[in-house]
């Protein structure tokens, strides 16, 4: 028998796991980007359900997490700001 992979009730929000597919990172990664793990700024929101611990993430926020990386040459999938290098 063969199972067909669960897909999300709206395409539009995305369980942790398929965010992680969508970006091709992992779920520490995703974890770090959103406001789940609570160190530093979020850099992608969550959309909370009401009454429950479920979180989802809007497909648009992901795409404009994807075009501010690609406009700044990735620099915004880092969580904590990267130190300017000294010059001596």
């Amino acid at each position: 028998m063969t199972t067909t992979p669960r897909r999300p009730v709206s395409p539009a929000l995305l369980t942790v796991n398929e965010t992680a597919r969508y970006l091709n990172v992992s779920r520490s990664t995703v974890y770090k980007l959103s406001a789940l793990r609570g160190t530093g700024p979020a850099q992608l929101p969550v959309v909370n359900l009401p009454g429950t611990s479920v979180v989802r993430f809007r497909v648009s926020d992901l795409d404009a997490l994807i075009a501010r990386s690609v406009a700044t040459g990735g620099r915004q999938w880092h969580a904590a700001p990267v130190k300017a290098a000294r010059q001596e």
